[in-house]
């Protein structure tokens, strides 16, 4: 692992960044963070070690942070401990359900969000009917005290505590 610091620092382009990962040998993955200034280091280490877990998992050699996308949620919430804990405290009301009623809401519910929001694909992938995934959503949505909310707000947050 390496780590670069300067100061008054423009983007790297593509091909700057080719070279650097090159010059390490062997398979690399690189990261790269947001520029910031040095007060905020630390919040440039972890999205820059966010990117790198993303650059290995996805196959690339290098990702920066706006290359992100929707992935940018997963390193804020395994690095902000509040919001792990607010998805961790929603995904265990959602396990104690199943234990209690013997369903298997969280793997449906993991299965939806993967589709899309799709019912019908993740029927078909749980080898279900689609509207016995529409019930499981409408079942979560009560044991996430979330009755009020839209369909795209409940896939919303359905979609982070799953991340």
């Amino acid at each position: 692992m390496a780590l670069l610091v300067a100061d008054d620092f423009e983007s790297l382009e593509a091909g700057d960044i080719e070279v650097l990962i090159a010059g390490f040998g062997g398979h690399c993955a690189a990261g790269l963070s947001e520029v910031f200034g040095t007060d905020w280091a630390d919040g440039a280490i972890v999205e820059a070690l966010g990117c790198g877990e993303a650059a290995k998992r996805m196959g690339h050699s290098a990702v920066s942070w706006d290359m992100l996308g929707p992935d940018a949620f997963r390193v804020a919430r395994q690095n902000g401990w509040l919001l792990e804990r607010a998805c961790a405290a929603s995904l265990d009301r959602l396990a104690a359900s199943d234990a209690e009623a013997g369903s298997n809401l969280v793997e449906s519910l993991r299965v939806y969000v993967a589709c899309g929001g799709d019912a019908n694909a993740a029927a078909e992938r749980l080898c279900q009917h689609p509207n016995s995934v529409r019930n499981r959503v409408n079942r979560a949505r009560a044991v996430l005290a979330m009755e009020d909310a839209t369909d795209k707000q409940l896939f919303a947050y359905l979609s982070m505590i799953f991340l």
